[in-house]
């Protein structure tokens, strides 16, 4: 079964954003340099325009009873063009 447990904000899902001024394109290690650089966000915001530059960190906590389930995914949908990278910029 792909859908045995869905969950969304709350304690579960946290957002964060850095949104870039000036059009900037930061480094990794620039751009994450400071938690204090990251502002609390919600799913539903605009970031724009289209060519500007903004850092999402996520917080996921899950319950225990769905720690054990075979598989777990995290959907994003912002519509555009992203990278991942791992805490320790990989």
């Amino acid at each position: 079964m792909l859908d045995e447990a869905r969950l969304t904000g709350g304690d579960h899902v946290k957002l964060y954003v850095n949104s870039i001024p000036n059009l900037a394109r930061p480094t990794f290690k620039d751009a994450t340099a400071s938690p204090d650089l990251f502002k609390r966000t919600s799913t539903g915001k605009s970031f724009g325009p289209s060519w500007s530059t903004h850092w999402f960190r996520i917080h996921l906590k899950f319950p225990k009873e769905i720690l054990g389930k075979n598989h777990l995914e995290f959907q994003w949908d912002a519509r555009n063009e992203g990278l991942v990278w791992s805490e320790d910029g990989v």
